[in-house]
């Protein structure tokens, strides 16, 4: 619902290790406002509008689902001491949302296909 993008159950593990990675430097507090969070978006229909989400909110909560949308996006994470940590690369829904390319290193053709232009969904 954050992201926009459908996930269906083979993102499942992929979920579960951005869970655990952004509950794990949180306190008490924090990890109440992750499950606070997960339940206010849970009561929502899954077609919620962004409007719909900033309602059932608060900033704080705003603030962590932003966060874990751009987690999802770009498969990393911010570190208790400010540094940054690659989770996975991928499976980065980036390369979802931008369906002209594919994550470097990732084979699209045989060589020399970069050169030929492309021809797909338009």
């Amino acid at each position: 619902m954050l992201t926009g993008i459908s996930l269906n159950k083979t993102y499942t593990q992929l979920g579960e290790m951005i869970w655990a990675a952004v509950l794990k430097d949180e306190n008490t507090k924090g990890k109440a406002q992750w499950f606070d969070m997960i339940l206010r978006l849970h009561d929502l229909p899954e077609n919620a509008s962004e409007k719909q989400i900033e309602r059932a909110l608060n900033k704080p909560m705003i603030k962590k689902a932003r966060y874990l949308a751009r987690v999802w996006y770009t498969g990393k994470i911010i570190n208790k001491d400010k540094s940054e940590s690659v989770l996975f690369y991928d499976d980065a829904l980036v390369w979802r949302a931008c369906d002209w390319t594919k994550p470097p290193a990732t084979c699209g053709g045989k060589f020399g296909y970069w050169a030929k232009p492309f021809v797909g969904k338009g």
